[in-house]
């Protein structure tokens, strides 16, 4: 039985030793960066000089637009709105309060006078 662990041992010590990598060619692999450029996708030095000029293009956005601006007004005059009409609502239940108060006491004078 240890025989056949100790050949098996061996066995899989060779097949590891034929699966490894046999080294790694630095000088291939400094071609194939010289090939696909320093930034590994094919690209160049002269890229990086398209970025400096990307770098100065103007950015248009729709919130810098006047419309946006617009919107925005639109929405601050909408909730202001909404705010004195709540603040009405408010008021005119407390006077209807007040005035159906005002009318029960009538009615229970009313009736005791009675």
């Amino acid at each position: 039985a240890q025989r056949e662990c100790e050949a098996l041992a061996a066995a899989q010590g060779q097949a590891s030793e034929a699966a490894a990598a046999p080294g790694v060619d630095f000088g291939h692999l400094l071609e194939l960066v010289r090939d696909f450029g320093a930034d590994g996708l094919g690209g160049s030095e002269g890229d990086f000089l398209m970025e400096d000029m990307a770098s100065q293009c103007q950015v248009f956005s729709m919130v810098d637009s006047p419309r946006g601006c617009e919107k925005d007004d639109e929405v601050v005059l909408l909730r202001d709105e909404l705010e004195d009409s709540q603040m009405e609502v408010a008021r005119l239940r407390a006077e209807l309060a007040a005035r159906d108060a005002h009318c029960l006491s009538f009615q229970v004078a009313r009736l005791r006078a009675e």
